[in-house]
């Protein structure tokens, strides 16, 4: 590394994904906390290590029929492989659907297939959900939608839920933009049976909340002066360093986007694909970086009851997962000027 005099840069610019990994052969510390953060781990091939629930030839079944018939759904280790069951609807079967990636741990956890044509056998680049979530505060499964929706967990709305043509059923084409980093939908068709993705990392890794980081790298890289001199810019005077969108230094509306990208359920279907493009950063080429013009986009219509949308009776927000619409309803984001960092972000 040379100690040479300062380089300007640009206050606008594009960049392409490194990975956390190179991140942290700088910023260290940070790193080693990100590594055991629910960030770093949130999407996980199976393991002793990563599954929580209890896959010990467990059988399960709907309240309703505890203990009586049947199984609805088995789980079982197979080696190194981790399989869910589900009972077919004519009810003289039970499908096998091997675990590819479990998603979370805290507090529940979702189990991802890779889904095939059921009449070539040959993988459709689709990865869906099994219809069973793992309970950590409970200890036990439960079916996540029919909770959520207050409704019956039948054997064939279980199928729906996991093989159906809607959109939140293809795990990779639609949930998969919160839980890696930088998805890119290469090709999908109409009704989601079929589609190829990719991504820069699995989990949410640095760059999915700073942005992509080549340009900040190699910035860097080989500059004592660059480094000094941002440190002073960063560090004393509070303002943003070169090439890298660090949110608490964004104005109003441009902090609490990186969080609203998936911490905002309130998303209408015509949005979805603004959100998953959203890309913390500076853009130069257009991209979007601020998703203020869409954070209001639902009505908070009093009384709503939708399962990720509720209002109370008086029109505010209600529920864990309305706490993002809950803050820009406030008065302390109404009070924060235009252009300066709302204080709870």
């Amino acid at each position: 590394m040379a100690l040479t005099s300062y380089e300007s840069y640009s206050s606008l610019y594009d960049a392409t994904y490194v990975g956390s990994k190179r991140c942290g052969e700088c910023h260290t510390q940070i790193y080693r906390e990100w590594q055991a953060s629910p960030h770093a781990n949130m999407m996980r091939a199976p393991t002793p290590e990563s599954v929580v629930a209890d896959f010990d030839d467990h059988e399960w079944r709907p309240p309703r029929m505890e203990g009586e018939g049947p199984a609805v759904a088995r789980m079982r280790k197979e080696g190194a492989r981790y399989v869910m069951e589900l009972r077919h609807p004519d009810g003289e079967r039970y499908v096998e659907f091997p675990v590819k990636y479990v998603i979370g741990y805290q507090y529940r956890q979702a189990y991802v297939f890779q889904a095939w044509d059921w009449q070539t056998g040959e993988p459709t680049g689709v990865l869906r959900r099994f219809p069973l979530q793992w309970s950590v505060k409970r200890g036990e499964f439960f079916p996540y939608w029919n909770m959520q929706e207050k409704s019956e967990p039948t054997i064939p709305d279980l199928w729906q839920q996991m093989t159906g043509a809607t959109h939140n059923s293809a795990w990779n084409l639609f949930c998969a933009r919160c839980h890696t980093t930088n998805l890119e939908i290469v090709s999908e068709d109409e009704l989601h049976t079929r589609g190829e993705t990719r991504w820069s990392e699995e989990s949410i890794g640095c760059e999915a909340c700073h942005g992509p980081g080549s340009k900040h790298c190699d910035y860097f890289a080989t500059n004592y002066v660059n480094r000094i001199a941002h440190f002073a810019i960063g560090s004393l005077r509070g303002e943003p360093v070169a090439y890298i969108a660090n949110p608490p230094k964004r104005s109003k509306g441009g902090d609490v986007s990186t969080c609203a990208r998936c911490h905002g359920p309130d998303i209408p279907t015509i949005n979805t694909e603004i959100y998953r493009r959203y890309e913390p950063g500076y853009s130069r080429e257009g991209k979007v970086n601020d998703l203020t013009p869409f954070l209001k986009s639902v009505p908070l219509t009093p009384g709503r009851r939708n399962p990720t949308i509720e209002v109370w009776d008086d029109g505010m927000p209600k529920g864990i997962g309305m706490l993002l619409r809950s803050f820009i309803e406030s008065k302390c984001w109404e009070a924060t000027p235009e252009g300066e960092h709302a204080p709870a972000c």
